[in-house]
């Protein structure tokens, strides 16, 4: 399971990628030339999933290591211990209060 989670998430950062590639920043260089807007939102949030940070676009999190991966001692650890270590999926949603606020601008 950890691995199929762990590749949902390479896999949201490959897209993002992807789809700055097609608008036509490929590399590094590239990015530092995005103009604010939709597409400084995908390197932001593509550099949260790479840093750690827990965000809507996150299909699997380690509490443990504060990241979107498993190091190789942790799946080591986790293969050796198994019933030491928990997934636990987690479902977010937006409240009315949070619609109301969008709707005031």
């Amino acid at each position: 399971m950890i691995e199929r989670y762990v590749l949902e998430n390479r896999k949201v950062v490959k897209e993002f990628l992807n789809e700055l590639g097609t608008e036509g920043y490929k590399s590094l260089e590239h990015i530092a030339q995005v103009p604010q807007g939709y597409l400084s939102k995908l390197v932001h949030t593509v550099a949260h999933l790479l840093d750690g940070f827990f965000g809507i676009d996150s299909r699997f999190y380690n509490l443990e290591e504060e990241s979107h991966w498993v190091s190789p001692q942790l799946y080591q650890q986790i293969k050796l211990y198994p019933g030491e270590f928990w997934i636990i999926e987690v479902a977010g949603f937006l409240t009315n209060t949070y619609q109301g606020f969008e709707k005031a601008y």
